[in-house]
């Protein structure tokens, strides 16, 4: 088996210029702005090309002494310069305020956006967050947004952002980075079970436990399942919206309703969380006070749109266990 010699080195040298580019910028939070210091140029190969172009027309131009070829060869370089500020000038006015970052589920596309404050409208500039890249005009109050693909279940930071451009004539490519503590939190794709006898719910009846108005009355509704009494089907419902529906009927409910992890031992992690997953948000729709049971963690029951996020969180940085 081959070795490739200049991959470690490559590697060793992008660990050193990534530990030198962190001591020149500074982590930003509420506004990304580009610092004189943090902005890096260079030419493109088009314009390494023109550069050389330019050299050779000087040298002939001495050699044969012709006038029009010295003409030719300073418009041309006060062109080249001209560009080569200008494309610093376009870059050093960026300024942007990272939005909230929308937490997704697993396997759905991460948006994240940021609202330009440039007071100038800043050309063709590519905003490059990890692989994922977008070019925008960047205008006052413009709101600009990257699209990322391909997230698994978990929590990630965003601790670098890439900007750069080749505006206005490709001679010279200028980019800078900011510094961030953007978080992406990915929750576990949510995934019912088939056979629902396999969901148990844990409740600890305490003294809070509370009973509807005796055990006939109406709870509410749900889809006909096969094997449901036909005593309880709801046929006005089910005329009314044309599908077959059947009646829930008031039953002992628990203020201590927990979603436990160790009782689906019968499933792989992640089968596991994304079971608990479906099993929150159908909670929290069915307007349900629960709480969520982890091998370390542990959430009081409640009901609220925080307190449905805290519990997918938890499930989302879930870690390995082993049982």
């Amino acid at each position: 088996m081959s070795i490739n010699p200049v991959k470690p080195i490559k590697t060793l040298f992008q660990k050193r210029f990534d530990k030198w580019i962190d001591k020149r910028i500074p982590l930003q939070t509420e506004q990304l702005k580009l610092s004189r210091k943090s902005i890096y140029i260079l030419p493109t190969k088009f314009g390494f090309l023109f550069g050389l172009i330019l050299v050779a027309m000087l040298v002939g131009s001495i050699n044969y002494e012709i006038n029009m070829g010295f003409l030719l060869t300073f418009l041309f370089s006060a062109i080249f310069f001209i560009g080569m500020l200008q494309s610093y000038k376009n870059f050093n006015t960026v300024t942007l305020a990272p939005q909230p970052i929308k937490p997704v589920f697993a396997s759905e596309n991460v948006t994240v956006n940021f609202l330009s404050l440039s007071k100038h409208i800043t050309f063709n500039t590519a905003i490059q967050i990890e692989k994922q890249q977008a070019y925008h005009n960047l205008n006052e109050k413009s709101l600009v947004p990257i699209t990322i693909k391909g997230y698994k279940r978990g929590i990630y930071r965003i601790n670098k952002i890439k900007l750069f451009s080749i505006y206005p004539m490709g001679h010279f490519y200028v980019w800078s980075w900011f510094k961030t503590d953007l978080e992406i939190i990915v929750y576990p794709q949510p995934k019912a079970i088939s056979n629902t006898e396999q969901i148990s719910k844990t409740n600890k009846v305490g003294e809070n436990s509370s009973q509807r108005k005796g055990s006939d009355e109406l709870y509410s509704y749900k889809h006909y399942q096969a094997g449901d009494p036909i005593q309880r089907i709801a046929w006005k419902k089910t005329a009314q919206t044309g599908k077959l529906h059947s009646k829930e009927m008031s039953k002992l409910i628990s203020d201590d309703y927990y979603i436990d992890w160790h009782q689906f031992s019968h499933l792989a992690t992640e089968e596991r969380l994304s079971l608990m997953c479906h099993l929150v948000l159908d909670a929290h729709n069915r307007n349900e006070m629960y709480g969520l049971i982890l091998p370390d963690v542990e959430i009081n029951p409640e009901h609220s749109e925080q307190h449905k996020h805290a519990c997918l969180k938890e499930l989302a940085s879930f870690g390995d266990y082993e049982d």
